[in-house]
């Protein structure tokens, strides 16, 4: 058999090869702790603003009767339920997040489609746990070897757009051809615009990687059909790499794929820490200074935040409206850092408080710059440094390498847990939690993952 040609090619014979008894009991957790933390954030963002219309627009949309809306009981085409479960899912800005080259949120193209495609073909939970390791793979090393001259391009949903096709044509049973073929389709058309995370933010920063899902989902069942894309969707010149002037190839793509497999290296995020990720190693910092030295709103002069380049520029600096809705509030620094202050976490309801006279005093007291001197330390390392002057006169600095979430400072299957039941606990009865988090973490032995999905009954 002749080797692959392209750099679709080598990622389709790398999804159809991989094989469930063939993944390390540590991947094959990772997925676990990844579905349930997914879950989560799906549940915690079932009644946001754009949850609501994504789920009514799926219902309109409809399609045969075959992918839940979880916690409805209501079935869509698993096109559409990638769009109903996909924007809960990023609503609160609570999900997983991987450093590189490009960042990467997984779960977004990973545990969505696995669930929809999963139900649509009654999968067992062997077959979905495998599907997720294949999206996260796919996803964290495109991450760490394309990158690009930051034009304004969105990486997640960018590169994902090459995981979502490959994850549900995994679960379609599709073979190498029509995996690539998969692949290349999805790849066209999902060059997605980072202006959907500028503020003011709007919903499009729910939508963005759920579009990018469902366009994997639905190039797997044209390709199915026998539909075609363009063999070097990647490395050609009119391809993705050269317009990301990305120094990425088919040999850079191989090289280590799957050994050993990523998805034990990404982060997740603490459900207290609610607001974008690149802020947590100061956030993290700001809170163990506010603890140690009894730091409230009343005694604090000024909050100077230093960390990596990447971070400020990923971090609003934009000076704190009252206008800001609860979109602004999960991205704008001198918002996050002065309701840390004021409330010792960013748990989801302290988003969206904008109008808080204490809230805007501290914010205008808040400073954000680049040291590049902590540059060359990432993503080995993410620092986030603190220094805090407080009304007395006494200066306060902490400093944060490895947020809380990251590998190197690792939530453990009972936080994650946490997080399920804090964000479950107002919509699901505790007998449906305690079911729902065992059957995760025993996904292996369901033959059907619909036995997974049928525990999320109608909301209370």
């Amino acid at each position: 058999m002749a080797a692959p040609s392209y750099a679709r090619d080598c990622l389709a014979a790398f999804s159809h090869a991989l094989k469930y008894d063939a993944i390390p009991d540590d991947a094959v957790h990772a997925a676990k702790r990844f579905l349930l933390d997914s879950l989560a954030c799906i549940v915690g963002g079932w009644n946001e603003p754009s949850a609501r219309i994504a789920r009514a627009a799926a219902l309109e949309f409809g399609g045969r009767r075959e992918s839940r809306i979880l916690l409805t009981g209501e079935k869509v085409s698993a096109l559409n339920a990638v769009l109903a479960n996909g924007v809960p899912l990023r609503a609160l800005d609570l999900i997983d997040m991987y450093y590189a080259l490009d960042h990467a949120h997984p779960c977004e193209l990973s545990v969505t489609p696995a669930l929809a495609v999963g139900e649509r073909v009654g999968a067992s939970g062997k077959k979905v746990l495998a599907a997720i390791v294949l999206g996260y793979e796919i996803c964290m090393k495109l991450a760490e070897i394309t990158g690009n001259t930051r034009k304004g391009w969105a990486g997640t949903a960018t590169l994902g757009q090459f995981a979502s096709p490959l994850v549900a044509g995994y679960l379609l049973g599709l073979g190498r051809r029509q995996l690539a073929e998969a692949l290349s389709i999805s790849g066209c058309h999902n060059v997605s615009l980072a202006v959907a995370y500028d503020l003011p933010v709007s919903m499009m920063k729910d939508t963005l990687n759920v579009f990018a899902a469902q366009s994997g989902v639905q190039a797997a069942l044209l390709a199915q059909r026998g539909f075609t894309g363009p063999a070097g969707v990647f490395e050609d010149k009119g391809g993705l790499w050269p317009q990301l002037e990305s120094a990425a190839t088919a040999n850079s793509l191989v090289e280590g794929l799957g050994a050993p497999l990523r998805i034990t290296r990404c982060g997740f995020k603490d459900y207290r820490y609610s607001a974008v990720a690149w802020s947590h190693p100061a956030l993290e910092a700001l809170f163990r200074l506010r603890e140690t030295h009894g730091l409230r709103a009343g005694n604090v002069a000024a909050i100077r935040v230093r960390t990596i380049r990447r971070a400020t520029s990923q971090i609003n600096n934009r000076p704190l409206e009252a206008g800001f809705n609860r979109l602004d509030t999960q991205f704008n620094g001198p918002y996050i850092f002065a309701a840390a202050v004021k409330f010792g976490d960013l748990a989801p309801h302290r988003q969206n408080k904008a109008r808080d006279p204490e809230i805007q005093e501290l914010a205008r007291k808040v400073v954000i710059e680049t040291d590049a001197s902590l540059d060359p330390l990432f993503p080995a390392k993410f620092p986030g440094i603190v220094e805090v002057t407080t009304t007395d006169g006494r200066k306060l600095e902490a400093r944060v390498d490895h947020r809380r979430g990251d590998p190197a400072n690792p939530l453990t299957d009972a936080d994650i847990e946490q997080k399920f039941r804090s964000l479950a606990a107002r919509k699901l009865s505790a007998t449906q939690v305690r079911k729902i988090i065992a059957a995760v973490w025993s996904l292996e032995r369901i033959a059907d993952v619909n036995q997974l999905t049928a525990l999320f009954k109608r909301v209370r």
